[in-house]
């Protein structure tokens, strides 16, 4: 019997928690990437960031940072940094969707935000990802990142992370897939980056005891 509800409560435990979290997930970071020169480029079936040239950043790109919901109390606001996006590579052919736009799956890469004194506060490997857009303008999402490092990380429930990137001023023709192929391009960038908080151990011993509670109620009634 014993054994029966302590199965039962690690279950509602771990059900109880993957809702919590799933409730404060919104975003976290905003990056602007529109600096001079182009923040992103496409080219050999890999999406990456330009590198700005700036020696003294560890990033590709200066940006600056925007922390919001539960860490803008947490970290100092606002504030700059630089940003790496990396390793992102094409997986298929481009879907055609109507009206000169189009669809285009990524497997696979990085991003990684350091701050002013390039510190890492975050590195994110991409499962799948999607550039939606056509012309001048196109989306790049992810829904399935995975916290892998920096300062930050131990805050973010490890698979939470989103991403969002808005891409503008696309040159090199605008974006286009001529004959079923993505062709090559640069563009400006910004950024926003979703994620869920990790409850802080007093919120968990709080709910293990709610829910253990009833169990002890019965077993003295």
């Amino acid at each position: 019997m014993m054994k029966t509800t302590l199965r039962f409560l690690a279950s509602a435990a771990f059900a109880l928690l993957l809702s919590v979290q799933a409730s404060k997930a919104g975003t976290i970071i905003k990056l602007d990437l529109g600096g001079t020169g182009p923040d992103v480029q496409y080219s050999g079936g890999t999406l990456s960031t330009v590198n700005d040239g700036n020696a003294g950043t560890t990033g590709d790109q200066n940006t600056a940072i925007l922390f919001t919901d539960f860490l803008s109390s947490q970290v100092p606001n606002p504030t700059s940094g630089s940003y790496t996006l990396s390793g992102a590579t094409i997986a298929g052919a481009p879907t055609p969707l109507g009206g000169g736009v189009f669809a285009q799956n990524f497997s696979g890469g990085n991003f990684k935000i350091y701050n002013n004194v390039n510190a890492l506060l975050l590195s994110v490997n991409l499962g799948t990802s999607l550039l939606v857009g056509g012309g001048n303008g196109a989306f790049f999402n992810i829904t399935n990142g995975t916290v892998v490092g920096g300062s930050l990380a131990s805050q973010l429930a490890p698979n939470s992370i989103g991403m969002s990137m808005t891409l503008t001023n696309i040159s090199g023709g605008g974006l286009s897939a001529p004959s079923g192929i993505l062709n090559s391009f640069v563009a400006d960038a910004t950024k926003e980056i979703t994620g869920t908080q990790v409850p802080e151990p007093t919120a968990i011993l709080l709910m293990l005891g709610g829910l253990a509670m009833p169990s002890l109620l019965r077993r003295r009634g």
